[in-house]
């Protein structure tokens, strides 16, 4: 890979060198990594997919907010859920305790002046 990529690429600012010479990375070492991510993929089991409507609710700041389910985080236990906010949607990180799923049946008369945010495609 050409040094010039690395602006193409979020986060990485350089290569790693040892005495002007790229470093390099065996393909027991890049197959590692890559078992151990199909692993810790396993292990998360969303509660929700990936653009599901949801809704805040219990004792959370904000409860009763409808949201769209983006990710799981922390193992399952915590989630990120995207909540339209000022006209936009924004990040929200919340316990997956405080989530509930929402169709169209469970919504209630003061949810249909707003729609909430669109449900998200991957």
């Amino acid at each position: 890979m050409s040094p010039r990529v690395t602006c193409w690429l979020p986060g990485l600012t350089t290569f790693v060198m040892f005495g002007g010479e790229y470093a390099l990375v065996s393909s027991t070492v890049l197959d590692y990594i890559r078992q151990r991510l199909a692993e810790m993929e396993q292990q998360v089991e969303a509660p929700f997919r990936h653009g599901q409507r949801v809704r805040i609710r219990g004792d959370h700041p904000l409860a009763e907010l409808d949201a769209v389910f983006d990710r799981p985080l922390s193992g399952g236990a915590r989630a990120r859920v995207l909540v339209e906010w000022l006209g936009r949607a924004t990040r929200c990180d919340v316990s997956t305790q405080d989530l509930e799923a929402v169709d169209n049946a469970t919504r209630g008369p003061q949810d249909s002046r707003w729609s909430g945010p669109t449900e998200v495609r991957a």
